[in-house]
């Protein structure tokens, strides 16, 4: 064995002294990927590698299977490892500006600078210079904040980014934080995913992200943010109300979650990774709002003391999508909708004469959960919590045929009866009588 790592090493060093001759196939990488395999000479090679691919002219057809190539040697090295460029400059401006560009982009090398950040021990100067170049790039802006751009190059490039921060914490600042808002669509789709955790990295190196409170997203933050360059003083003027802020909320969408909602979706996403949201009846993510973000963002409107809508609240699907949370697997995510519900009941509280109505349901949910004895805190199934959803948007919507039948069940007892849920059969016969037999399925949303 000895023996045989010798001749490798042997054959390795007479390669190394030819790099100039040694043809670029794909054949012929994958022979010495073996050889340095058995050398212990991956990282030379990996080097060579990232020189020959940054040499190789944006048409080129070997970048594809050469930066695949490259990412793959990266992901066997160890963090930190000491790999060499003689001109990271050259790398940094090739993969932004072949990664960036408009018409027929190449993901090659930003994906292979992605890695090399991930992996190398890079000076803190190098780190800071890349941002700073990604971030003043022409298209940059464009790209993060046009909704028809192409998704996998605003993908590519937010992996930079949270790459970049991940690794140099430092580089992040308080400015940087309304653009990622404005180009943040509030949905499960990949590139929303990335932007939420990106947030969770400034959060959690004190970046005060509570100076943009209440959190606005997509063209409302747009609209918010390009009359004030930034939010020093705290005016009344200077954040939207919680009406505005509920007004900016689609039931559409809401519904669409609701109707399949991610259980298994965690609160604290942080190191969580991406997951690719996919339902039976192909529902798209991009149209599905996102519940680690919903509920810190109710959360913040509800904390304060600014008067809130119950109707308006309840009508557009908020508390019924705060009820679905309550059937997470995830335990803080049941806690933050526990604590939304908690901050509810003290608006209504609050203003108790004008929404007795909807404290009396307050109650009667709170009541009828606490009936179920449930190892804190509670996890209602997932056709309980849609069975209080829906009977929320019936009641608030006024929805004839169903309404009238919401109230009964709310009224016939002081809890709700979630165990088994007798009134359901009811439910479902009172909403067939006015759909037709093949929208019957349309019980929930």
């Amino acid at each position: 064995m000895i023996k045989y790592e010798d001749e490798c090493a042997k054959l390795f060093t007479k390669l190394k002294t030819n790099w100039s001759i040694f043809k670029i196939t794909a054949t012929a990488v994958s022979f010495v990927d073996l050889v340095t395999a058995k050398c212990n000479k991956e990282l030379e090679f990996t080097q060579f590698l990232i020189t020959a691919l940054f040499s190789l002219p944006p048409e080129s057809d070997d970048i594809a299977w050469l930066s695949n190539q490259i990412i793959n040697n990266l992901k066997l090295l160890e963090t930190n490892c000491p790999i060499q460029i003689s001109d990271w400059d050259a790398i940094i401006m090739k993969a932004i500006k072949y990664g960036l560009v408009e018409e027929n982009p190449e993901y090659g090398f930003i994906r292979v600078l992605r890695k090399l950040v991930k992996k190398a021990n890079i000076d803190k100067s190098i780190l800071s210079k890349t941002f700073e170049l990604l971030a003043g790039y022409s298209q940059f802006t464009n790209i993060m904040l046009n909704r028809a751009a192409k998704q996998i190059q605003k993908e590519e490039v937010l992996r930079l980014i949270e790459t970049l921060v991940k690794k140099e914490p430092s580089i992040m600042a308080l400015s940087h934080v309304p653009l990622f808002l404005c180009s943040y669509n509030a949905s499960l789709s990949v590139v929303d995913q990335i932007i939420l955790r990106i947030l969770f990295h400034y959060e959690d190196n004190s970046i005060p992200m509570s100076n943009y409170r209440p959190y606005l997203w997509g063209s409302f933050a747009i609209s918010h943010y390009q009359v004030k360059n930034h939010l020093i003083s705290k005016t009344l003027n200077s954040f939207p109300s919680t009406t505005e802020v509920l007004s900016y909320i689609p039931l559409k969408r809401l519904k669409e979650t609701i109707s399949c909602f991610p259980i298994n979706r965690p609160l604290n996403i942080k190191d969580q990774k991406i997951v690719l949201y996919t339902t039976k009846d192909s529902k798209d993510p991009s149209q599905m709002f996102d519940p680690a973000f919903f509920l810190p963002m109710i959360s913040s409107l509800l904390a304060t003391e600014a008067p809130l809508s119950i109707e308006k609240f309840s009508r557009n699907g908020c508390l019924s999508m705060v009820l679905a949370c309550l059937s997470s697997y995830d335990c803080l995510m049941r806690k933050a909708a526990y604590h939304v519900l908690t901050l509810l009941r003290s608006h209504l509280f609050c203003r108790r004469a004008e929404n007795l109505f909807w404290d009396h349901f307050s109650s009667w949910v709170a009541q009828g959960i606490q009936d179920l004895h449930l190892k804190p805190p509670p996890q209602l199934s997932m056709i309980q919590a849609l069975f209080l959803g829906r009977m929320v948007l019936a009641m608030a919507n006024h929805e004839k045929g169903i309404e009238t039948t919401c109230c009964k069940i709310l009224l016939a007892r002081p809890a709700a009866r979630l165990s088994h849920i007798p009134e359901f059969k009811t439910f479902l016969t009172t909403y067939s009588e006015h759909k037709d037999k093949n929208s019957s399925q349309a019980l929930v949303f």
